[in-house]
């Protein structure tokens, strides 16, 4: 699920899967809209149930082996995260050709389903070696080939001026723990800052980040607003979109 407030994105595709018990009929009488002031307005227009009706604003996303990929390989990363999860977050707030932002590669999820729906995409790093060996087709985690780089419209860069092209921001750092069982948000801050700063009316901040309730609100929305002096929830909007694994983590996994 995803909290937004203020006015809507740019882009807001709502997605319809959710099948309507009445597909095919013609309800009885004159059809009712709700006009912008809130009041009820009958027209004179009849309309057919369609088969299918917007989805409710909890999503369930299937996980886990069988589900979150068809391709093995993807099971090969210690914390793969769901692709229909990322598909649907770039399906209902971009359209094709646009940027899709994600400061966290980790399993390259992100990166796959903006490709495969038409998307760009911009993978950040502040490790300027790491950037240099993914722009040259080698991926420092051992997990891809060379031939998983041919023919991907992907920008790898350690630039925070490049996320000025991007209107879609998705933040996925990880947030361990110390002994103390305290949370260590600095990447997930640092993140924070590095976006603020590329932030334009418009855009679009989604956190994935495993973090504790308000964390969102309290710590992150501060930082974005004071950095880019624009408004959450006016001049640009923000949500929260669990993750609930720890990217890189081989013992807390997801199964």
């Amino acid at each position: 699920f995803v909290f937004l407030k203020g006015n809507k994105p740019n882009t807001v595709n709502i997605i319809k899967d959710k099948p309507n018990r009445w597909a095919g009929s013609s309800p009885y009488g004159k059809r009712s809209i709700r006009t912008v002031d809130g009041n009820l307005k009958q027209t004179d227009s009849s309309f057919v149930v369609g088969q299918y009706g917007s989805r409710y604003n909890v999503w369930y996303i299937n996980n886990g082996a069988g589900f979150s990929s068809k391709d093995k390989i993807a099971h090969q990363h210690p914390a793969i995260f769901p692709e229909s999860l990322a598909e649907d977050h770039i399906l209902s707030w971009s359209k094709e050709e646009d940027i899709v932002f994600d400061p966290m590669v980790g399993s390259g999820t992100t990166a796959k389903m903006a490709k495969a729906n038409n998307r760009n995409f911009i993978g950040f790093d502040i490790n300027q070696e790491r950037i240099a060996l993914m722009q040259q087709g080698i991926d420092p985690s051992k997990e891809l080939d060379a031939t998983a780089f041919e023919g991907c419209d992907i920008t790898f860069t350690a630039d925070v001026a490049d996320l000025q092209q991007a209107h879609f921001h998705i933040i996925g750092v990880p947030t361990d723990i110390d002994s103390n069982k305290v949370p260590n948000l600095n990447p997930l801050l640092g993140a924070t800052k590095s976006v603020a700063s590329a932030l334009k009316k418009g855009d679009v901040v989604v956190y994935e980040s495993t973090v504790y309730p308000g964390c969102t609100e309290d710590d992150c929305l501060p930082i974005l607003e004071s950095v880019s002096g624009l408004q959450g929830g006016v001049d640009f909007k923000y949500g929260y979109s669990p993750e609930r694994i720890v990217p890189g983590d081989k013992v807390r996994t997801l199964t």
